[in-house]
């Protein structure tokens, strides 16, 4: 159970394997239940994998993994508190922020854009090429901010 909550905590490739594991340890305590809902975990994670392999289908979005929506809202909320605020962002913050700028696009605009909103001037446009949850994130701030 710790390798499976180590391996969920940073969404591990591996995690499959640790489900697979927990299946047989199920099985072989004769809990036929249990050992059918880890199988059904470690297939959805194998169904999970070849997607990402795969990547997104023609005409889908990208989808992102929910840690990161996750990330951008509370690094919106914390940029959003300080502009209203007129205070500095929390220090944890701030080194998220320039983290999130050093990435590859379109991170690294997601970064600009809240480093420019928590810094009190004008709200820039939104970043183009955001996947739509990040879209939804920025859009919302800007309303609020704008609002």
């Amino acid at each position: 159970q710790q390798s499976r909550q180590i391996y969920e905590s940073i969404n591990s490739p591996e995690l499959y394997k640790v489900y697979g594991q927990l299946a047989d340890i199920a099985r072989d305590r004769g809990d036929a239940a249990a050992a059918a809902q880890w199988q059904a975990k470690r297939d959805a994670k194998i169904a999970e994998l070849k997607r990402l392999r795969r990547g997104p289908e023609v005409g889908q979005p990208s989808r992102l993994p929910p840690q990161l929506a996750q990330l951008v809202l509370a690094l919106a909320q914390a940029v959003y508190q300080a502009r209203v605020s007129g205070a500095a962002l929390p220090p944890q913050v701030a080194k998220a922020l320039a983290q999130l700028i050093e990435q590859p696009m379109p991170l690294g605009g997601v970064g600009s854009f809240l480093q420019a909103v928590a810094g009190g001037g004008a709200v820039p446009s939104l970043p183009a090429g955001l996947p739509p949850e990040l879209g939804q994130i920025l859009a919302s701030l800007r309303e609020a901010v704008e609002g």
